[in-house]
């Protein structure tokens, strides 16, 4: 019997303006939260990512400040790249690993003042108790002090221009400034989850609907629209983007999010098996939690799997349901099942976040598989469950990101 209390979930800071456009009435658990998992639509909503603007709710994620006189050292010593590279109104994307250097989480680091860090994403409480007692650093959870409020798709810029009546092409990728928008002074940061142009406000809570209407007024002419969790994950998919818990597992069970249908053998990975190695600088003069344990990888040949796209056969997909007598069914909701990679009877890796995507017409996943067998047009199978009925689906090897992620840093 389920746990399942919706008592125990609480409302984000954007959580009324965005439920009367929940047509579907249907919503799903982010951490301690409820957040849509779709409103008008799969078609519509990444429609508007890729040719209109849409809005999203990224308030659940855990942010964290990281502050005083030792705050940059303590976080050198953690991540994998060069803290000394970032600069005030700079974000810098980064792994944080273990000693044995598997992968903690991928996640952003903000430098908001000369000595004021702030990162957001999974739950770090314990890891940063265990690591920051030699530093004279405070760490404090701020996640309830503001929401995270994106604008993402080419009318992006235009949107938050109509909004703030400012000029916003000067701002580069992973750079922030402030501005008023509904009368709320908010932090901007141009950045984005979907490989296209986008932007991430972070609004004081009491100040989220203000906010919100804004953005939606000045978007309107523009085609904006909210788009869901469903969209948001089938997007960052075609750009090849990863998720906790799913596309991977935490290496410290003190940080894991809920994994799907998994082992920690298989899910627990290594920056360069998830496709993460421009985001580890192996060279930095600080040494940082799982440096030598990277270095002794790099140095043995590089990691036992690689990261790649698979290409499905939805038809095989298809032909189980009937091969049961079952209605053929090929979902529009991302499966959180990490599927089994075979070859020739022998597994061979693993299929993580299989969707359908619209854009590409075709049925992808992100796959971590054995070195030998990553090579692009290689000819897989992944095991495939279907209401009880089990079989084969047919996969191919392809390039990742689906979409060109350049788009991300042009526009």
């Amino acid at each position: 019997m389920s746990n399942y209390d919706p008592g125990e979930f609480n409302r984000t800071p954007f959580t009324s303006s965005f439920a009367p456009y929940n047509y579907s009435g249907r919503w799903v658990s982010w951490d301690r939260y409820h957040v849509p998992e779709a409103f008008a639509g799969l078609n519509s909503e990444l429609r508007a990512v890729r040719e209109a603007a849409v809005l999203d709710d990224k308030s659940p994620m855990t942010k964290y400040y990281i502050s005083g006189p030792d705050a940059a050292a303590l976080l050198d010593s953690l991540i994998t790249r060069d803290i000394h590279r970032i600069d005030v109104d700079h974000a810098l994307f980064t792994a944080w690993c273990n000693q044995q250097g598997k992968l903690i989480e991928d996640s952003p680091v903000f430098r908001l003042e000369d000595s004021l860090y702030c990162t957001t994403g999974t739950r770090l409480d314990t890891w940063f108790a265990r690591h920051c007692e030699s530093y004279d650093v405070q760490i404090e959870d701020v996640s309830d002090t503001f929401g995270v409020l994106t604008c993402q798709g080419p009318n992006s810029r235009a949107v938050l221009e109509a909004a703030t009546s400012e000029d916003w092409s000067g701002l580069r990728f992973a750079r922030g400034r402030t501005a008023v928008i509904g009368g709320v002074e908010v932090r901007v940061w141009r950045l984005g989850f979907t490989g296209g142009l986008g932007y991430e406000l972070w609004v004081p809570s009491d100040g989220a609907a203000a906010v919100f209407d804004a953005m939606i007024e000045a978007g309107e002419p523009l085609g904006i629209q909210p788009w869901a969790l469903n969209a948001v994950n089938v997007a960052r998919v075609e750009a090849g983007f990863l998720i906790p818990g799913i596309d991977y597992m935490s290496a410290d069970p003190s940080t894991q999010v809920a994994p799907y249908e998994t082992t920690s053998d298989e899910a627990i990975l290594s920056p360069y098996e998830l496709g993460l190695g421009k985001f580890v600088d192996l060279d930095k003069q600080a040494d940082f939690v799982g440096k030598q344990a990277l270095l002794d990888e790099q140095a043995t040949g590089g990691p036992p799997r690689a990261f790649t796209g698979l290409e499905l056969d939805w038809t095989d997909v298809v032909a189980i349901y009937e091969e049961a007598g079952l209605p053929p069914e090929v979902s529009r909701r991302i499966r959180w099942e990490r599927l089994p990679v075979m070859h020739e009877g022998r597994r061979v890796g693993t299929a993580s976040s299989v969707c359908w995507s619209p854009n590409l017409r075709r049925l992808i996943g992100l796959g971590q598989i054995n070195r030998g067998m990553a090579d692009r047009g290689t000819r897989l199978s992944v095991e495939w469950e279907a209401e009880g009925e089990h079989g084969p689906v047919a996969a191919t090897v392809v390039r990742v990101p689906f979409v060109d992620r350049t788009r991300m840093y042009s526009g």
